[in-house]
């Protein structure tokens, strides 16, 4: 049956609560990973460096979405999708996380979304195994 105009389509509310969830789950997750990342180097367990890397990256990915946004709005020159996800891929995805909920950046477009938790499960992979091979016991 079609939907009248006031009507709205129950399957669409859902995906939309689902998409909503998973954008929260990945700002939580970030944080933890961040949180995380903090108590290794407080514990000795991973070079100052390493954070200083992070904060480097996250902060150099925070300003890419920002001016992305703000040229979406302006209709200038964009950066492309590809780029985001190297940011994301070589330490900044728990920022991209958080910038995509907090200026609600990408999140309607399933494609960067797929390609966006390749990176971070990438990153995450690579991050855990060098740290296992590094410190095994």
């Amino acid at each position: 049956m079609p939907l009248n105009e006031n009507e709205r389509d129950p399957d669409v509310e859902q995906v939309q609560r689902n998409s909503y969830l998973l954008k929260y789950l990945n700002c939580i997750f970030a944080i933890c990973f961040l949180g995380g990342l903090s108590w290794l180097v407080q514990q000795h367990k991973l070079p100052v460096f390493v954070s200083y890397i992070y904060i480097v990256f996250n902060g150099t990915v925070a300003l890419a979405y920002l001016y992305d946004k703000w040229a979406a709005i302006r209709q200038h020159t964009r950066i492309a999708e590809y780029q985001l996800h190297i940011l994301s891929l070589v330490g900044g995805w728990p920022l991209a996380a958080i910038m995509q909920f907090a200026v609600r950046h990408k999140i309607s477009k399933p494609r960067f979304q797929f390609w966006f938790h390749i990176t971070w499960l990438s990153h995450v992979s690579i991050f855990l195994a060098a740290f296992w091979l590094t410190y095994p016991s």
